[in-house]
């Protein structure tokens, strides 16, 4: 999807579509769970086709793909679910073929909330996806050997989740400041401004996006299409 816009009047086709679809179906699916574009479903093994044929005859403009399970797992998104005996559904983190190691370096010129920003997620995500403990301990001694890989330390790598507790707690904020990161600089500047109850939120002073060029040449507002 090329722009937020152009993703809502997507989500919006594929919402009109599945519900004629599902209305007018011989057999409902056990299960139906949809992410914009993405769908999950459960159902018979001699439906499919015909659902797979009945969907796509709602919709000319779409193009339907469909991928079954193979021995039980079956990836969506960034899940790995799996089919158990007794029909149990389990699930694990997933990562396409293509998925590249890189997340934002250790040394790159970033505050360090933005780095344990990244070591935060992916342990999130390993809590949330991973149905067995076994499964949560090898995602997360893959995160930690990703991350060093990164430049990472293992002083952050081990760091306890409690550390972050106090971030809950209410603090009286007077004011707001959004200032440049600069490495050894911005940092001073916020513990002193901290001190005053005003709340620091640090920026980069480069990002890739502003060191490439735009290869598109851009489209007057009164052409623009899609749009409210």
């Amino acid at each position: 999807m090329g722009s937020p816009v152009s993703a809502v009047i997507a989500n919006m086709v594929m919402e009109d579509v599945e519900t004629l679809a599902l209305n007018t179906f011989t057999s409902d699916p056990k299960l139906w769970k949809r992410y914009v574009d993405d769908t999950f479903v459960l159902l018979k093994q001699d439906k499919l086709t015909d659902f797979f044929n009945h969907i796509k005859a709602g919709e000319n403009s779409i193009n339907f793909t469909m991928e079954k399970e193979k021995n039980g797992p079956i990836p969506f998104l960034d899940t790995l679910i799996t089919r158990l005996e007794h029909g149990q559904l389990n699930t694990n983190g997933y990562r396409k073929p293509t998925h590249t190691v890189k997340y934002l370096h250790f040394r790159s010129e970033h505050p360090l909330a933005h780095k344990c920003a990244v070591l935060n997620t992916l342990v999130h995500r390993a809590d949330k996806l991973c149905g067995q403990e076994s499964e949560r301990k090898t995602e997360i001694d893959l995160v930690r050997s990703t991350l060093k890989q990164n430049g990472y330390q293992d002083t952050l790598l081990y760091r306890k989740k409690s550390a972050n507790a106090t971030k809950n707690q209410e603090h009286e904020i007077r004011g707001l400041a959004i200032l440049l990161y600069l490495q050894g600089l911005t940092d001073k500047i916020k513990l002193c401004l901290t001190t005053h109850k005003i709340q620091v939120t640090p920026k980069p002073l480069r990002k890739l996006g502003n060191l490439l060029t735009s290869i598109k040449d851009p489209v007057d507002i009164k052409s623009r299409q899609g749009v409210v």
